[in-house]
Parts: structure tokens; sequence; C-alpha cells
């Protein structure tokens, strides 16, 4: 028996995506980096989005931020709902002003909301919210342990990506030690670093800060 078996039929579970977030008290934005939970089960590049998966049925349900048009002038094309649909291959796209609505329309046994903490950081994963919620039953505990152990478990298309970032990395390892030398600097590695991950490999972002001690700067990590 599994920890789902117990839930009443028409629970629904909700997550909530990354949010931009400015750059201390500037108008620039930290590059986002998708919430992990979220990224695993939707794959959605975009801030400020929710996602409901349908716990017996599976169905799918991506909601997006309603965006002004004149917001195309600095973001280019908004995509539509439909567009969003095909992108992501869900079953249904919605806005999120729309969420309230869904939500008193389905009447959902239980919402399965994220709360759990990160075993390395101590962080705790916060529960997604929208405006009524309160008007519901809300479960915040029984998801985190069923979808952390899911994520433990790698598909074939998972390992393949695996595979393909590990080895940009270890690449990137090698144009590094042959670009050092004596006078060199850590940044200069670091460039070297990150510009075959982006330029050559593609990648977004790096897993980590790169760390390109030497000398005194050195540490068991190296």
């Amino acid at each position: 028996m599994n920890e789902y078996s117990s839930v009443k039929p028409k629970a629904d579970v909700l997550l909530s995506g990354g949010d931009d977030v400015s750059f201390n008290d500037t108008d620039v934005n930290y590059a986002l980096r998708q919430e992990s939970y979220f990224q695993y089960l939707f794959g959605v590049k975009e801030p400020g989005c929710y996602g409901v998966l349908k716990v017996h049925t599976g169905l799918s349900t991506l909601f997006v931020p309603r965006l002004p048009e004149e917001y195309a002038t600095w973001m280019g094309k908004l995509y539509t709902c439909d567009e969003f649909k095909k992108m992501y291959e869900v079953d249904e796209v919605r806005y999120v002003d729309e969420l309230n609505t869904f939500f008193e329309r389905a009447q959902p046994s239980v919402i399965l909301t994220l709360s759990g903490p990160n075993t390395d950081s101590g962080l705790v994963s916060k529960p997604a919210r929208f405006e009524g919620i309160e008007k519901f039953i809300v479960d915040c505990e029984l998801l985190h342990p069923v979808i952390a152990e899911c994520r433990v478990i790698k598909s074939p298309e998972e390992i393949e990506v695996l595979r393909y970032v590990a080895k940009v990395s270890s690449d990137a390892h090698i144009r590094v030690m042959q670009f050092m030398r004596p006078g060199r600097s850590e940044y200069e590695g670091e460039a070297v670093f990150l510009h075959h991950a982006y330029a050559v490999g593609g990648c977004r972002h790096a897993s980590y800060t790169c760390i390109c001690g030497s000398g005194v700067n050195s540490s068991v990590l190296h």
C-alpha cells in the first residue's frame, strides 16, 4: 500500500514555480532558476506559474501570469494559453488569477501542497498559496516525502540529460586545465569554465558557484 492509497478521489496536487527576485533595491532581477519540484513536474521556464495535477487521473493544468499587452514592448512576443499548452504538453493552460475559480468548480477532496526540508541546507519549501485557498481542505505534509522519493528514480530521458551535463562539466574542467599557466588568475579559470558550459554546452545555469581556488585559497573540495 502506498501513501496515496488513502487519499480520497478528486485529490489535487498544487505546486508553485519560482518568481523573479530583484537584486537588492535595483530594477534588475537575478536570472531565474526554476523551483526544483516545479521544474521536475512541469519543466516550465517562465516565472510566477502554478501547476495542478489530479492525483487519480494524472490530468495536468498549468497556470501562467496574465500579462498586460504592453509588456510585449520589453519582453517580446507574449504566448497565448494554447501556445503554452503546446510548448509544455499539459492538458490545459489557464491564468493564475483563475486559480480560485478553478478549484471552486473542481471541488477537490483535498489540495496537496509541498512543504518539507532540504536535508542538505535545512531550508523548507514554501507551500503554494492563492487567494481563497483557506476555503478548501489543504494537506502540506503528505506530498513532500512522496515526490522527493519519486525524484530519486530517474527515467531514461533524465539519465540522458544527466550524462550530457556531466560530459559538459568534465570537458569544461579539461579546458580550464589546458588554459591555466603560472600568473593566470582564478577568475580567468572560472571564466573559461563558464564560457564552455554556456557557449559550447548550451547550459543556462551552473549547478553551483565555481570553486577555482588555488594556493592559499585551496580547500578539500579541490
